[in-house]
């Protein structure tokens, strides 16, 4: 017998320490041709699937998170006639038989009222970090009469069915901030928010400012169905939106049963602290290379060509850090980046948390808009700032150069309120 992984995605990488220990597989199979080869993360060959079956009894673990995605390797492998498992399945199995994180253990006996802060990322992206580190800096400024508990996407996956027998109904459970609602982002997203709520239905449930978004397709109406059944089944849910089009999308459903609000992204709230302000003569280019970027190459190109023209010297940089660094260290890197974004004399991005870096930390910001229109809405928040100009298309970029835009010192309008009214929202007041 051969063991193959299919699929060397995300997934495979946060996921390799419970497969290579439970499943050991030899080899890796995609059918994206651009991954063969040698797997960064695994150091597994990586081949296409006409390969795989030339090899002795393949068995297949498909390492997929995204259950349309798995659904499509699994009639591929039946065409095949290649046997199969699906990682997804057997995570929580696999992870009962594993130690609690260090950070986790103390809930086994802690019997002081909880917070617990579900589904954080555990993967590369430092906007989502900003987020998890603003989160856990107002809990434990503003909840220090609980135990507060943090618990990551992958953490959920692996440990949820043990974390659960020791959480009670009167904890409060709480789901990170972020864009990772609706159809675009199943696994370890809105698959997991979901499940949470279902294991928790009898808690107080709020879900901190979130977009959510379901494509205009089958799938798009599907997975909206599935999301609203899902949260209706919480006795005591709310909703939180960072922006207006999510809140207008879930406020005009009259099958509802949860409640919803409004509240800014929880990176707005952070606290920056630049202490070297010296900006050199550069421009931050950060743009999308995902699904949710609407930028055909011509555009990037045209994008930098005109920056260039206008005679900046230009450096490309990406919100991912190609690692995930453990929650001890998170912050590091979010401080690095703030840090890198503070001292460009301008930054040009149509990635939500680069904007919202550049805003927090003064730095000049001509954002564009994404797939789902989060960095429009959020936007909205900040827009009497001045110093962060939002661009409707890429032909409006050499007028909004030629305004020459100031850096200037961040302040957030009314944000003490919205931290008071967050809080009185999760503790019911």
């Amino acid at each position: 017998m051969t063991r193959f992984v299919f699929g060397s995605g995300i997934a495979l990488v946060n996921n390799w320490k419970l497969i290579k220990k439970y499943f050991n597989p030899q080899y890796c199979v995609d059918n994206n041709s651009s991954r063969w080869g040698v797997e960064e993360n695994t150091k597994l060959m990586c081949m296409g699937p006409g390969k795989m079956i030339t090899y002795d009894n393949p068995k297949v673990l498909i390492t997929v998170g995204d259950p349309y995605a798995i659904e499509s390797i699994s009639r591929q492998l039946e065409g095949y006639g290649v046997d199969y498992l699906v990682m997804t399945d057997l995570l929580s199995e696999w992870g009962e038989q594993e130690p609690l994180p260090m950070h986790l253990k103390p809930m086994l006996t802690d019997k002081n009222k909880k917070v617990i802060l579900f589904n954080t990322p555990m993967h590369d992206n430092i906007g989502d970090y900003l987020i998890g580190v603003s989160e856990m800096k107002f809990l434990k400024e503003r909840f220090k009469d609980y135990s507060i508990y943090e618990v990551t996407d992958i953490e959920y996956l692996w440990f949820g069915k043990i974390l659960k027998e020791y959480i009670n109904s009167n904890d409060i459970i709480l789901i990170t901030g972020g864009g990772f609602l609706g159809s675009l982002w199943l696994y370890n997203g809105e698959d997991n928010v979901r499940q949470i709520i279902s294991d928790y239905k009898d808690n107080k449930i709020i879900i901190l400012p979130q977009t959510i978004y379901f494509e205009d397709s089958e799938r798009g109406k599907n997975e909206y169905n599935k999301t609203l059944k899902a949260y209706n089944m919480a006795k005591d849910l709310t909703v939180i939106f960072r922006e207006e089009q999510s809140f207008r999308l879930i406020k005009k459903e009259k099958n509802r049963n949860f409640k919803i609000d409004l509240i800014p992204d929880m990176a707005l709230f952070y606290d920056a602290n630049i202490n070297d302000t010296r900006r050199q003569n550069i421009v931050l280019v950060c743009l999308r290379a995902d699904k949710e970027s609407v930028f055909s190459d011509a555009d990037r190109e045209y994008i930098k060509d005109t920056l260039r023209g206008q005679g900046y010297k230009v450096k490309e940089i990406s919100m991912h850090s190609k690692r995930f660094p453990g929650l001890d260290n998170r912050m590091d890197m979010v401080n690095d980046k703030l840090n890198e974004i503070s001292k460009a004399k301008l930054v040009v991005t149509d990635t939500l948390h680069c904007m919202v870096s550049a805003t927090i930390t003064g730095t000049p910001c001509i954002a564009f808009d994404n797939l789902s229109g989060k960095v429009k809405n959020v936007y909205k928040w900040i827009e009497s700032l001045g110093y962060v100009r939002f661009c409707e298309d890429v032909s409006q970029l050499n007028q909004l150069l030629n305004d020459n835009i100031k850096p200037a010192s961040y302040v957030l309008n009314n944000k003490d309120m919205y931290l008071d009214k967050l809080e009185g929202i999760i503790r019911h007041e």
